[in-house]
């Protein structure tokens, strides 16, 4: 890794020491995660697989939720901070 790139990745250990107290184990746990789900793209310089996700989930929002996204803009509310509670699956239930 990048020096860039292992500052990015900090992050995901300091949260795996928290499930993982032991540091051994929050590393090999982290290292597993990267190549399972194949996210190291996401601690790449740049970050481009968050950049791809953050973009998605803008243009799914405009389509699912066109007054929602509306109402956070004229808020100045970044759409990303309601990633966990809006979601395509959950326009269908409405």
């Amino acid at each position: 890794m990048l020096h860039s790139e292992q500052h990015h990745s900090d992050y995901a250990q300091r949260f795996l020491l928290v499930v993982a107290p032991k540091e051994e184990e929050a590393f090999w746990m982290f290292a597993q995660i990267l190549t399972k789900y194949e996210i190291s793209s996401f601690f790449r310089e740049g970050m481009p697989l968050l950049q791809l996700h953050l973009s998605l989930h803008a243009k799914l929002l405009d389509a699912h939720f066109p007054k929602l996204k509306a109402h956070l803009e004229n808020h100045e509310v970044l759409h990303f901070l309601v990633l966990s509670y809006v979601s395509p699956t959950n326009a269908e239930q409405q």
